[in-house]
């Protein structure tokens, strides 16, 4: 599998606005490399060097420890949040020190939005 996406991008009405930071996965940045040997000069190494000093500097604040929001959930607990509007990770797990139990699930927001809408139409027709 090959995904190529930028690391901060606006949707198309430059509504939504997206993050896409995940150091382990990391690659190449493809889109600053000359398409062919022969169109490389020093152009590129400056694009590249200008993006890898951008990149650290942006991932400087968003590793900052006193930037984080930090939770330990308990047994029978979740966390739900919106996959797309909050920049989230999870820290390693010792083994060693118990079992861990990671879920994932995803709802199509617009489905979730509009049953929503619904059942509180419903909700306030009842109420009247």
């Amino acid at each position: 599998m090959h995904k190529n996406r930028p690391l901060i991008a606006m949707d198309q009405f430059n509504d939504e606005f997206y993050v896409n930071y995940a150091p382990p996965f990391q690659g190449p940045i493809e889109s600053l490399l000359p398409q062919h040997p022969l169109l490389y000069n020093e152009e590129n190494d400056i694009k590249i060097f200008e993006f890898y000093k951008a990149y650290k500097r942006f991932s400087s604040f968003i590793e900052d420890d006193d930037l984080k929001f930090k939770v330990t959930l308990k047994p029978g607990e979740l966390a739900i949040f919106a996959n797309r509007r909050v920049l989230h990770g999870r820290t390693s797990f010792d083994q060693q020190s118990g079992e861990r139990h990671l879920k994932g699930a995803y709802l199509d927001f617009c489905a979730f939005k509009d049953k929503f809408r619904i059942l509180k139409a419903k909700q306030r027709k009842q109420e009247k």
